[in-house]
């Protein structure tokens, strides 16, 4: 493997776009395309989905706003009983920390149904298994004409980058760094995008995975393309490789991810198509099979090293998009390259998520460039059950900790902002006037 890109990335220059054009286009990318997702979760409580679904209100629409950002919540077949739940997250294109925010309420909301025995051992509630994954989405919720090209550099950056997408999004539940179900449900295409058009490749990959198209890595098959060809009416992809992830400020990061991937492709196709070169698309193919099929313990000795360095190339590529739309988001991705999921293994059907959601919120803070009263007062009006700690001496560490600041200081703010603690409710509210 090698860390330099351009030693991996070629250009196929039959067909371009003009700068102005790119530009044109990046910039309807970074404010008017969605990032959602589908969050699949287990669950055999009849009466907790439906107490989920009066909690989280979902509106069953897209493109209107929601506080939860919840289009819908259903059951899913491919989780084999109807008490299972799949919440259909439209997500927004306002900022990283709202859908922080978003996620954090629908995640809670879950996690404070739950029923645990003395061990810790889950008895009751939502989880995660090898049958759960969580499929992102970015789509424009008012369509725009975009070059076929531009719509086939964003597949091909997906595809040339795919060991690296899954090493950011398996969380190793079962054996193996992926979902044992991810075989079926995340088939990697064959198919470059290469002397065809948007439509043909559509086609192609459709026929070369299950469902016609549906389990691919990443699912391609919603695009409405014109009758030329030229061009794509509405733009829709839906990274599927995925597993089910608990920790909201990961889930922000990744489908933000998702995005300076499509503003990525707006950039290089100035250049033409983007290519990897042989030997580095052989070396893709031959990791995304280990992270399917290898343990844990196989991987992290035989290619962890490597595997994290290579994910590092895909982050570097990419930093100016990520850092265009949050600057914090490059290096808590960093972190999560050096340490991931499946790495950690300590997700499962416990309240380990807890853990894990305080050590990346507490990172993106870190980075936040936004002043701390902002960052604050968001944690104190969500009423973070990961973060907020039974007394207000425990509450104001905790924070304190995560945004880099004393402990007098925070007290400070959280008087000027006019929040006082509530023994009763164990959280801060705002005075009465």
């Amino acid at each position: 493997m090698t860390e330099n890109k351009e030693k991996i990335i070629v250009y196929d220059e039959t067909k371009k776009i003009t700068p102005k054009e790119a530009e044109w286009l990046r910039q309807k990318f970074l404010h008017n395309l969605i990032v959602g997702s589908e969050l699949e979760t287990q669950n055999h409580n009849r009466e907790f989905r439906k107490k989920l679904i009066e909690t989280i209100k979902p509106n069953r629409e897209y493109g209107c706003y929601n506080p939860t950002g919840v289009h819908s919540v259903v059951s899913d077949g491919s989780l084999h009983s109807s008490e299972n739940v799949e919440i259909i997250y439209a997500g927004n294109n306002f900022s990283t920390e709202e859908m922080i925010k978003q996620l954090t309420f629908i995640e809670n909301t879950m996690l404070n149904m739950n029923k645990y025995g003395t061990a810790g051992e889950l008895l009751d509630g939502f989880y995660t298994d090898e049958r759960t994954g969580q499929h992102m989405s970015i789509l424009q919720v008012k369509p725009f004409r975009v070059p076929e090209l531009v719509a086939r550099n964003i597949y091909q950056i997906a595809r040339i980058f795919c060991s690296n997408l899954a090493h950011l999004t398996g969380t190793g539940i079962g054996n193996t760094p992926l979902r044992s179900n991810s075989r079926q449900y995340a088939q990697l295409p064959i198919s470059t995008a290469k002397n065809k058009n948007f439509q043909k490749l559509i086609n192609d990959v459709n026929n070369e995975t299950g469902d016609y198209g549906k389990y691919s890595f990443l699912n391609i098959k919603k695009n409405v393309c014109s009758k030329d060809g030229e061009w794509v009416d509405d733009l829709f992809f839906e990274l599927r490789v995925a597993d089910r992830i608990m920790s909201p400020t990961i889930e922000a990061i990744i489908m933000q991810l998702l995005k300076a991937i499509t503003m990525k492709a707006c950039n290089v196709s100035t250049k033409g198509l983007i290519l990897a070169k042989q030997e580095f698309w052989n070396d893709q193919k031959e990791i995304y099979n280990i992270l399917q099929n290898k343990d844990k313990k196989q991987v992290t000795e035989g290619i962890g090293k490597e595997l994290t360095e290579q994910t590092n190339t895909l982050l570097k590529f990419l930093r100016p998009e990520l850092d265009e739309i949050d600057k914090a988001l490059y290096p808590t991705l960093l972190k999560l390259s050096k340490k991931p999921l499946w790495v950690a293994s300590k997700v499962g059907k416990d309240k380990n998520w807890k853990e894990i959601e305080k050590e990346y919120k507490k990172e993106y803070n870190k980075h936040n460039p936004n002043n701390t009263d902002k960052q604050l007062l968001m944690l104190i009006t969500t009423n973070d059950e990961f973060l907020n700690e039974n007394t207000k001496e425990e509450t104001i560490k905790t924070w304190s900790e995560l945004l880099g600041i004393k402990e007098t200081t925070t007290e400070q703010k959280i008087n000027k902002l006019n929040f006082e603690w509530n023994n009763k409710e164990k959280c801060f509210i705002r005075r009465k006037e």
